[in-house]
């Protein structure tokens, strides 16, 4: 899968990792127009299903923590409504094999489906007037 960078009518894309960042977040919520969030979901279907849906569409009661002490994305969503105007969200989520146990990487069923991930990710740039281009390759003059 190549790597993407910013091109288009919009060069005011950030890219976040914003997988423990808790709080932090409500900043990056307060500086956007929109939030693009590409993440593992637990939708109840079979790994490695895509899904496309809005913060609102998770039930208040679905929450996942490793700990009782860490704010999720969907805490720090809900404090950043409570404080203002927020940015229009839209997830792309994917159905993991497995969240119970620890392990680095994705597996092979995920690995799969990025071309997927990725052509719904680039749909959804699309819709929002952001037109990637594929970086250069380390083969290629330029590149990375």
């Amino acid at each position: 899968m190549p790597a993407w960078d910013n091109a288009g009518p919009s060069p005011h894309v950030e890219l976040v990792d914003g997988a423990t960042a808790g709080l932090e977040l409500i900043n990056v919520f307060g500086r956007a127009a929109h939030i693009l969030v590409v993440d593992t979901v637990l939708g109840g279907a079979e790994p490695g299903a895509v899904f496309l849906f809005h913060p609102d569409d998770v039930p208040r009661e679905v929450r996942y923590r490793t700990s009782i002490h860490q704010i999720s994305f969907m805490d720090a969503w809900n404090l950043a409504r409570l404080l203002g105007p927020v940015p229009e969200i839209t997830i792309v989520g994917v159905q993991p094999e497995d969240m119970t146990t620890p392990h680095v990487g994705l597996s092979d069923t995920l690995q799969q489906r990025l071309p997927q991930v990725e052509q719904v990710v680039l749909e959804e740039l699309a819709r929002l007037g952001v037109t990637p281009k594929p970086r250069a390759t380390s083969g290629e003059a330029g590149g990375v």
